[in-house]
């Protein structure tokens, strides 16, 4: 049986790795801040949740809630990257759609909330501009990233960082978790 110690032994292995990933967020950063890499502006507010560190965090459940917040209020659509579909590119979804061709996210969002769209695309800059082109879904008010913190192709409105907190070691890959949001959102900036 496994215990919390093991989890302390791979997260020090994984230490030099969550380093070299730390540095490649940092260039691919400043090359944003410089201009090298552009971000696109989009005319409706884009509300992107995402987590600090690698693993779960409770994206989705923070996408539900403001889903839950603002669906008497607004046109909402959804865009997520989709993980483990069969399908590529940009997908539509309907309530006809398996699993398969969404993801298990998306298709969970899809018939838990009525009247909302969503949408799977790797390439999230593709995935907002069909959303706001398409003639099918041109009514949205709002774009929800599920799992997009580090997205930045696209300008967005707001950012909600999930983070679970126990212990923080330094890491982004890390099997851990932080004890000090502050200090974890400063080490990420």
């Amino acid at each position: 049986m496994r215990t919390e110690g093991d989890f302390i032994k791979i997260n020090e292995w994984l230490l030099p790795f969550s380093w070299l990933y730390g540095i490649g967020v940092r260039v691919r950063n400043w090359m944003f801040n410089i201009g090298i890499l552009k971000s696109q502006s989009y005319d409706i507010p884009i509300i992107a949740v995402g987590n600090i560190t690698v693993g779960g965090s409770g994206k989705t459940p923070h996408v539900e809630y403001l889903i839950n917040l603002l669906h008497d209020k607004m046109k909402i659509a959804v865009l997520s990257r989709g993980y483990k579909r069969k399908s590529r590119g940009y997908v539509l979804a309907d309530d006809n759609m398996p699993m398969s061709e969404i993801g298990d996210e998306p298709y969970q969002m899809k018939h838990k909330f009525d009247n909302i769209y969503v949408a799977v695309d790797k390439r999230r800059r593709n995935g907002i501009e069909r959303l706001t082109n398409d003639e099918a879904t041109k009514d949205v008010d709002v774009i929800l990233l599920d799992d997009a913190y580090q997205h930045r192709y696209g300008s967005r409105a707001s950012t909600v960082p999930c983070l679970l907190c126990r212990q923080y070691r330094h890491s982004l890959l890390s099997t851990q978790h932080c004890s000090s949001t502050a200090y974890s959102a400063r080490w990420w900036e």
